[in-house]
Order: structure tokens, then C-alpha cells, then sequence
């Protein structure tokens, strides 16, 4: 879990939360590492978990089926992606 507080103080909407309230969030979450150039999920796929980068990065991307990649956005250790759709159930 220490590996988690140490990041948490860099997202975004808990940067300015105390202490206490980073550790009830760290405590929801589960650790898992994947090997580079892993596909986490794919475009429309049920969104049921955001992601929070502890190390390394991630990057979003669409990729066509004529094998061209548009890079929407590329996270960092902080970063989070899948938040509101995972809220919002899409």
C-alpha cells in the first residue's frame, strides 16, 4: 500500500485531501503490474475499473484496423485513466 500513498498525493482530485482520506482511497484499490506493450482494455469495452499508474506509463490510444494508432493521451506515475467512465458506468 506505501507504493500507492506515495502517488497519491500527485492525482489530481486528492492532491489536497489529508492524509487520512488518501490511505480509505489506497485501501479500495488493487496493485497489478503488466508487462509492457500489454492492452489493459479495448475501445467500448464495459469500463469496470479506473487506472492509476504507480510506475512506468500508459498510453491510450485508438488503433485502426488498417494498423494506424492515434495516441489520445499517455500517463505517468499519478496519472489516472478510466475514472469517469468507470463512474459513469460506460
Amino acid at each position: 500500500m506505501n507504493e500507492i500513498l506515495d502517488v497519491l498525493p500527485h492525482v489530481a482530485f486528492l492532491a489536497d485531501e489529508d492524509e487520512d482520506t488518501r490511505r480509505s482511497f489506497a485501501a479500495l484499490a488493487t496493485v497489478r503490474s503488466f508487462p509492457r506493450h500489454n492492452i489493459l482494455f479495448h475501445h467500448e469495452d464495459p469500463c469496470l475499473a479506473a487506472f492509476l499508474v504507480i510506475r512506468g506509463k500508459v498510453k491510450l490510444a485508438l488503433s485502426h484496423e488498417d494498423g494506424r494508432e492515434l495516441t489520445l493521451d499517455t500517463f505517468g506515475p499519478g496519472g489516472m485513466c478510466g475514472l469517469v467512465a468507470s463512474i459513469a458506468g460506460k
